[in-house]
This record gives C-alpha cells, structure tokens and sequence, in this order.
C-alpha cells in the first residue's frame, strides 16, 4: 500500500472529500475539499501530473521559458494558472448566494504583482491570476463569493528547487526566488490562515512584496531599468 496524502507533521490539514476529473483536452485536475474549522470548508483545485503510474496533486507550472515557448507551453501554463481558477469560481458561483457564503483563495505568486525573469509563461499568466481575483472580488462579492489573493514571493517546494538545481534560463528564475528569500510551506500556510481570520483580499506571505509593486507602480521605468540591471547580474554568475 503507498499513500497518496499524509499530513505528517505539517499545520495544514489535507483534503476531506474529492475526485480526480480529466478535461477533454488532456488535462487532469484533483477538485477536493479542506476543512478549516469555524471557516468551513475551502473548495480546492488543483492540477494533476503523473509520474510511474502515480498522481502527482498540486503540482506548479514554473517553464523558464521565454516568448518563444512552444504554444503547447503557454496553453499548458495559462491553463494550470488562470483556467483552474476560473473553474472553481464556476463551481461556487453555481452555489453560492448572500446568506450562504463562499470562499475562493486564488494562489498566484509576487510575479503576478511584479515579474519573474527567466520565465514568460510563468509571469504572464500569474498576471493574469491576479487580475482575475481581482475582476471576481468585484462583480461576485454581492452574489455570495469571497475571493482571496495569495501572493508569496519564494517558497521552499519542488519547483523552486528543482529550478536550483537545473541549469539554463530556468535557473535564473529560481535564482531570483531564492536571492529574495525563501520561507518554508508552513510559513506560507500560517499567512493563509491569518488571511483568512482578518478576511483580507491580498494575502503576502512576504511583507516586502507590498514595498515592491507600490515602487513599480510609482516609477515603472527605474523599475523596468532595475530588473535588467538584476537580470544581467544573474546571467553573467558563473553556475555552480
């Protein structure tokens, strides 16, 4: 017997009632439910790979690719980073109404506030996870959903690791995540819950993303010039 889902000895509880589905398109998605106490429930869904006959759940999309992607790349990301979203607000607005709340907490990343170098695809589309939590925060808050944001900067997982440990442009990104610090999942979780008492639309795990995006709204030009002065440095260290 393998498991699948164990808590171990993290804060975050896991899923309590759920189904693996698959889209016409290839795509598989674990939807599931976690219990939050006083909160209820959050309904999750989050993308699904295979690996050795095994699912993989919440898995991220990170490509540290550019412009010049493969279309079946930007399709892959922009599908696993806006669409998963866009079909759990489906789900809740199907159900939700004024007296009967419910909640959508949109994970998307500080590159969706500010940019992640070394990875378009990546960027992009987690722009576009924010503008969407914001869209829905606005035109559904009065039908019943609550919409959370959820923006950390670097968090110790697979993927940023993984992007560690890999050479090439993909690197660059996750070199960048872990220049700016990285925090432990149970930190991030910890940001969530708070987020969720204080019933709080923005969600940073990491203050000083705050500080960033007001100095790139104030002068988008010293911060465009600042991020190729960053972007040089990187890409002229040595490997190691």
């Amino acid at each position: 017997m393998k498991s699948l889902l164990a808590q171990g000895k993290s804060p975050v509880n896991g899923p309590h009632q759920g189904a693996l589905v698959d889209t016409p398109t290839g795509d598989n998605w674990f939807l599931h439910f976690q219990d939050v106490d006083a909160y209820g429930r959050i309904v999750h869904l989050q993308p699904v790979r295979w690996e050795n006959d095994w699912p993989l759940m919440g898995t991220g999309v990170a490509t540290g690719a550019g412009v010049d992607a493969d279309d079946s790349v930007w399709e892959r990301t922009w599908s696993v980073n806006v669409m998963g979203s866009v079909y759990a607000a489906r789900a809740l607005l199907a159900h939700a109404t004024p007296e009967r709340r419910s909640r959508l907490l949109v994970t998307a990343s500080a590159a969706g506030l500010l940019t992640n170098l070394g990875d378009a695809p990546y960027s992009v589309t987690k722009h576009g996870a924010v503008a969407l939590a914001e869209w829905l925060a606005i035109h559904h808050h009065d039908d019943g959903l609550d919409v959370l944001l959820l923006c950390p900067q670097g968090v110790r997982t697979p993927m940023v690791t993984d992007g560690l440990a890999a050479a090439g442009p993909g690197a660059v990104a996750a070199e960048v995540v872990e220049s700016l610090g990285l925090i432990e999942p149970a930190a991030c979780a910890d940001a969530v819950a708070e987020g969720l008492a204080d019933d709080r639309f923005l969600i940073l795990p990491h203050p000083e993303v705050a500080d960033y995006a007001a100095a790139r709204a104030r002068d988008p030009q010293r911060w465009i010039a600042g991020m190729r002065r960053l972007l040089a440095r990187l890409s002229a260290a040595p490997n190691p």
